[in-house]
């Protein structure tokens, strides 16, 4: 699991850091939605694996603890913030809102091509 949040963290970090730079020439709010909504959503992905361990209860229930809390808040939080850089185009909020979603490209991304895995030797 630990090799697995590398990676995705790895590419995650990487791709906010190509869209922001990308972004940057088409508008600077676009640009810091981006970058707050990346940044946000590798940083729920980071907290959602940590605790992934401690979720899963007897029964087969699910616990949502403080941590599922905080990330929604924080989630929350970055698409006010977005809306707050540009309240007449929403081009914060767009792209904080396409910023949340690149740690979930991210992950399809490490989950189809195995990139996690151990190679075998020889």
């Amino acid at each position: 699991m630990k090799r697995f949040r590398r990676w995705v963290v790895g590419i995650a970090l990487g791709m906010t850091t190509l869209c922001v730079a990308c972004s940057f020439f088409v508008d600077r709010t676009l640009a810091y939605g981006l970058l707050m909504g990346g940044l946000a959503g590798t940083l729920g992905f980071w907290l959602a694996v940590r605790q992934a361990g401690q979720m899963a209860m007897p029964g087969g229930r699910l616990r949502l603890g403080p941590w599922f809390a905080l990330r929604l808040l924080i989630y929350g939080l970055v698409l006010y913030q977005g809306y707050q850089l540009d309240p007449v185009h929403w081009y914060g909020f767009a792209g904080a809102a396409f910023g949340l979603l690149i740690a979930r490209v991210a992950v399809s991304i490490v989950a189809i091509t195995g990139w996690d895995l151990k190679q075998p030797v020889g």
